[in-house]
């Protein structure tokens, strides 16, 4: 992803779109934003270097190409590793996800 595609970080955890944010977030330079949890899904997708999530109290060492779904209310923060790192999050409205993906799941 090139560098005109980032995001500005932002320590909001609240939505501000209708169905659903996306941001793209690179290097150490994270604001702290320390363990919260959203009323929301997050999906959390490593595309270059090394970060670890800690979620529910549990530490996830991702790797590159690996994604996380958090759903509304489960406690998180992230802990990026290097200068090189590249974090995509989306956030998904809870209506939104359930409607698109719940559906998959039931006979």
């Amino acid at each position: 992803m090139r560098k005109q595609f980032r995001s500005a970080f932002t320590t909001r955890q609240t939505m501000l779109a209708h169905d659903f944010e996306i941001y793209y977030y690179s290097d150490l330079h994270f604001q702290s934003v320390g363990s919260h949890s959203h009323s929301y899904y997050e999906i959390s997708y490593l595309a270059k270097g090394t970060c670890i999530q800690i979620v529910g109290g549990s530490e996830i060492h991702t790797k590159v190409g690996d994604f996380i779904i958090l759903a509304p209310g489960v406690s998180h923060y992230i802990q990026i590793l290097d200068d090189e790192s590249i974090v995509l999050s989306i956030g998904i409205r809870k209506s939104t996800f359930q409607n698109a993906f719940f559906g998959l799941f039931t006979g």
